[in-house]
C-alpha cells in the first residue's frame, strides 16, 4: 500500500505531531507499506530514513504526491497541505491531535476543515478530542519511544518529583512551585527536578525564591534522548500539572516507562494517558497536588501497586502497536472509502 503522510510539522522539529509522524513512518514501513513524508519543514542536513521524505513540495507536486498514493495520512490537519490532496481525490485519514477552535475568528478554519475533509475517515488520539471533535472518529492513543524509554533498573531513585516540558504557563510549573511552598509550611521538603526551556523560566526561578523552595527544585534545561531516560530513572514522581486540557500526554507514557508515577492534572487526554499508573489532582490547584504528594510518599504500597499496572497500560502504546491500529483504519479506508466515515470506534 502507498502512503502519503501528510505532516506540515516533522523532524528536525520537536513536538508531539513530530514524533508520532515519525514514528509511523518507521513503523508502516516495517509493515509493508511504501510511505512517502510530504511536509513543509525544511532540514538543513540530508534525510537519512527508511521512507521518503519530500520537503516543502510545490502545490503541483503535492497534487502529484497525492494521486500517486493509495491513500493519504493527515497528520492533523493544516489548510496548507489539505486543499490540493483533497482535489486528488484518494481516500483520506485524518489524525486529530489537539482541539478544533469553537470561538473567535478562528472558528473559521475549524469550518473549512470541516467541509474540506467531512467525507474522511477520522482518528482521535483520546475519547476526550473524539468528544470535542463532534464527528465519528476512531481513537487510536499515541505511542512512545519504547525502544528509547524503560526502566533500567539498576539506577537509584534519589530524586523525586522529574517535570518535563515547556515553560509556559500552560504547563503549570508555577502550580507544582506553589504545591512544594505548601509542603514546605507543613514541614516536608520533597526535591523537584525541572526538565525544559521556555518564555517563564525567569519567573519559576522568582517565585521559588519568594516562596522559599528554591533550595529543593533544580532547573535543568533541555535534556534528550537517553540523558534523559536516566534521569527519569532517578526520579519517583513525574509531574504533569498542565492548566489547560491536555489532548493527550505522551510525557506521561515516557515517564512511566521509566518506572515514574505520574501526577497528573484531571484534564482533556491525561486521564487516558496516565491510565490506572498515577493519580489525578484538580487542574490548577495547588493543595490538591500537595496532598496527594504528601499521601503518596506516606504509602508505599500505593505507589507498587500503581507501578505494577505499567506493563499492561503500556502495551497499547508501543510503536508496532499503534502502527497495527493506523494500518486498519488505513486498509479500511482503501476498500470502503466512506466506511470509517459512517462509523466510530476504539482500535
Amino acid at each position: 500500500m502507498k502512503v502519503l503522510l501528510s505532516s506540515v510539522p516533522f523532524a528536525p522539529l520537536v513536538g508531539g505531531i513530530e514524533t508520532v509522524g515519525a514514528i509511523l513512518a518507521t513503523e508502516l514501513s516495517k509493515l509493508g507499506c511504501d510511505v512517502t513524508v510530504l511536509t513543509k519543514t525544511r532540514s538543513p542536513t540530508r534525510d537519512e530514513a527508511p521512507y521518503h521524505i519530500v520537503r516543502d513540495p510545490s502545490t503541483r507536486a503535492m497534487f502529484g504526491l497525492a494521486k500517486a498514493a493509495d491513500v493519504i495520512l493527515h497528520n492533523s490537519i493544516s489548510l496548507k497541505a489539505m486543499w490540493p490532496l483533497s482535489l486528488s481525490g484518494k481516500p483520506a485519514v485524518v489524525i486529530h491531535h489537539t482541539w478544533l477552535p469553537k470561538t473567535g475568528y478562528r472558528i473559521f478554519a475549524r469550518w473549512a476543515k470541516q467541509a474540506t475533509y467531512g467525507s474522511a475517515s477520522h482518528v482521535a488520539i483520546s475519547s476526550a478530542i473524539a468528544d470535542d471533535l463532534g464527528l465519528p472518529s476512531t481513537i487510536i492513543p499515541n505511542p512512545y519511544d519504547d525502544g528509547l524509554f524503560r526502566n533500567l533498573g539498576a539506577l537509584e531513585r534519589n530524586r523525586d518529583i522529574a517535570f518535563v516540558g515547556r515553560l509556559v504557563s500552560d504547563k503549570g510549573v508555577n502550580v507544582l512551585i506553589d504545591a512544594l511552598a505548601l509542603l514546605h509550611a507543613r514541614g516536608f521538603s520533597p526535591t523537584v527536578t525541572v526538565v525544559g526551556t521556555g518564555d517563564e523560566e525567569d519567573a519559576l526561578h522568582e517565585q521559588a525564591k519568594r516562596l522559599g523552595v528554591a533550595d529543593q527544585i533544580e532547573f535543568r534545561g533541555l535534556v534528550t534522548g537517553q540523558k534523559l531516560v536516566e534521569l527519569l530513572n532517578r526520579h519517583v514522581f513525574l509531574a504533569i500539572p498542565s492548566t489547560w486540557e491536555e489532548p493527550f500526554g505522551i510525557v506521561a507514557l515516557e515517564g512511566i516507562a521509566c518506572g515514574c508515577i505520574p501526577l497528573a492534572a484531571k484534564s482533556g487526554g491525561l486521564p487516558e494517558a496516565i491510565g490506572g499508573c498515577g493519580v489525578l489532582f484538580q487542574k490548577g490547584n495547588a493543595a490538591d497536588l500537595a496532598d496527594h504528594i504528601e499521601r503518596l510518599f506516606a504509602d508505599p504500597s500505593k505507589c507498587a501497586a500503581l507501578r505494577s499496572r505499567a506493563e499492561s497500560h503500556l502495551l497499547r502504546h508501543t510503536q508496532s502497536a499503534v502502527a497495527k491500529a493506523y494500518l486498519r483504519v488505513l486498509e479500511e479506508a482503501v476498500r470502503e472509502p466512506s466506511a470509517l466515515a459512517r462509523s466510530t470506534g476504539k482500535s
